[in-house]
């Protein structure tokens, strides 16, 4: 992921950003969601709750990392960064 940080403000305009921001991280905040949601009946189904804790931590880490990605492009967009960081 840190290489899409370095390569994206060189190759992208302020709208590849804004789409960013607003479409592609969103969108994949909300399959991430889905995907735990399909997981965890699985797992319940199957009975195998052992393990299951560990593996929705891991699903909230990534959902929040997501959420942090969409505050840093949106502050850069205002002006609060003059570049995104590594």
């Amino acid at each position: 992921m840190n290489f899409l940080f370095i390569l994206l403000p060189i190759y992208c305009t302020i709208t590849v950003f804004e789409k960013v921001a607003d479409e592609l991280f969103p969108n994949l905040k909300v399959a991430v969601a889905e995907l735990q949601n399909v997981e965890r009946k699985v797992r319940m189904s199957d009975k195998k709750v052992f393990g299951w804790s560990l593996q929705d931590c891991h699903y909230g880490e990534l959902i929040s990392r997501i959420d942090n990605g969409i505050i840093r492009i949106n502050q850069y967009l205002n002006g609060e960064f003059e570049a995104l960081p590594n």
